[in-house]
């Protein structure tokens, strides 16, 4: 072995580290595929509605206690789809629009905003109210 690994010029410790490797896997490989199938298990028997957050407090249910970024990295490997629970923002002008007409978000629904020039034109139930309004 010494001299194939002289002619090959490579170091003894490279070609043993090799011949283990291949071997078995490792203890980490092992925890990893255990992970794998309790998270794919978990997503399908909570009809795909969890994030890695929620993921992490079923997961520690069942004694594996890992973090938040490494759950997330397991769902993106896995290709599990996280669920968006963040409620969509509006857009700013529309919200500055607001505020300006001191509107409640209850009467939103009948503003509109019509952008020209750097000035809008506010239409709230068929009144015009002529304004500039600047956005931050």
């Amino acid at each position: 072995m010494c001299v194939l690994c002289r002619v090959l010029r490579v170091a003894k410790s490279t070609y043993y580290y090799h011949q283990k490797c291949k071997s078995a896997p490792s203890k980490r490989e092992l925890e990893n595929k255990r992970i794998s199938e309790r998270i794919v298990e978990v997503h399908h028997k909570t009809d795909k509605r969890y994030g890695a957050a929620k993921m992490k407090l079923e997961l520690e249910k069942h004694c594996i206690f890992i973090s938040v970024g490494r759950v997330s990295r397991f769902m993106d490997k896995l290709n599990l789809p996280k669920m968006s629970t963040m409620k969509p923002q509006k857009p700013k002008i529309f919200r500055t629009a607001m505020r300006i007409c001191q509107i409640s978000s209850t009467d939103a629904l009948t503003l509109s905003i019509l952008i020209k020039n750097g000035s809008a034109i506010l239409l709230i139930s068929g009144q015009r109210i002529a304004g500039t309004i600047s956005v931050l």
